[in-house]
């Protein structure tokens, strides 16, 4: 499912449906990071959310896909490292970011999703001695937000006053 997706445009403008560019050479694997951060549900001042790690979590081949739960599995995983007496409430945003390029991917935040490895060009770097151009891994690096609550407490409420 495609994202809901709301713009505000003012002068001249022209739609039309994206049309992306033909791959000519495939990459075959990509390599996905995941960095997270966890954000306290009741403004708990005694949860100091770490920074934002990045992990390398796997590689995959261009169509292999991601769940949600796969992902929110993982970062219950690193919470409990580091909060073990915290778990997790609900996901705020999870975005994919492709090869470090201006272009992502916004995944739905209030229903389950399946990420999907995108076909694109294969990646090439300089090599640093030769100065010949040379595959390197595509990456694609997810980055998610999640809302945490301290083992037995209620979420805050506004109107529980």
């Amino acid at each position: 499912t495609q994202p809901v997706q709301e713009f505000l445009l003012s002068g001249h403008v022209r739609v039309r449906p994206y049309q992306p560019k033909a791959v000519h050479n495939s990459a075959e694997r990509v390599n996905v990071n995941y960095e997270v951060s966890f954000v306290s549900e009741t403004g708990d001042l005694d949860f100091t959310p770490s920074l934002r790690d990045r992990y390398h979590l796997t590689t995959l081949a261009v169509g292999d896909s991601l769940s949600s739960q796969e992902l929110a599995t993982i970062a219950q995983f690193i919470l409990s490292k580091e909060h073990p007496d915290y778990i997790i409430t609900k996901r705020d945003s999870s975005i994919v970011t492709h090869d470090n390029d201006i272009f992502r991917t916004i995944l739905p935040m209030d229903q389950e999703f399946t990420y999907h490895i995108k076909d694109r060009e294969q990646a090439y770097k300089a090599n640093s001695k030769t100065g010949i151009e040379e595959k390197t891994n595509n990456t694609d690096l997810i980055s998610e937000k999640y809302y945490v609550l301290k083992k037995g407490e209620e979420p805050y409420n506004p109107f529980d006053r």
